[in-house]
């Protein structure tokens, strides 16, 4: 599995889609089979990507990285209602999660409804800066660029403790 990652991010396709197929079938866990049916999917066959994925939710309904590479195959696919079933559970366990609530916003942009695709896009960039989350968010507020504020939605998520205050 980590060497069909690899391979992936390295721009070997094939190579990673032939590894982590054989690394699922040699008795993959389900992170193993969820990043298969997300190999699947990025490489072109989400048709063989669904089946792997709805088994895996069948055993962890609340694994959120599988309910999004479902959303992820079936938005490949053009099925968006299912699409956006599976973005729902996904961003119910997970509200930030940038790539569900990006490809959700896409979908919900194209439908015309800019305030829903607005919110998904900002959970997106809360979740992780990407630009694809933030060119969208531009091209909704085109008309008015003082209303694209991302500092607030980009900031740590963390509170530095304060270790020397000489006061």
């Amino acid at each position: 599995e980590g060497s069909a990652l690899n391979g992936w991010q390295n721009g070997a396709g094939e190579g990673a889609l032939l590894l982590v197929v054989k690394g699922g079938a040699a008795g993959g866990d389900g992170i193993v089979l969820t990043n298969a049916g997300g190999i699947l999917d990025m490489y072109g066959l989400p048709e063989k990507a669904i089946p792997i994925l709805r088994t895996v939710i069948s055993y962890n309904a609340n694994n959120a990285i599988a309910l999004n590479n479902l959303g992820q195959a079936y938005t490949s696919l053009g099925l968006i209602d299912s699409a956006m079933y599976y973005f729902s559970r996904c961003l119910s366990l997970s509200p930030q999660h940038p790539e569900a609530n990006n490809t959700a916003g896409h979908i919900e942009l194209k439908k015309g409804d800019k305030t829903k695709a607005q919110a998904y896009f900002e959970n997106s960039l809360r979740g992780g800066f990407n630009l694809s989350a933030y060119t969208a968010l531009a091209t909704i507020f085109k008309d008015d660029k003082s209303k694209l504020k991302i500092a607030a939605l980009i900031k740590p998520k963390v509170k530095y403790p304060e270790y020397f205050n000489q006061f």
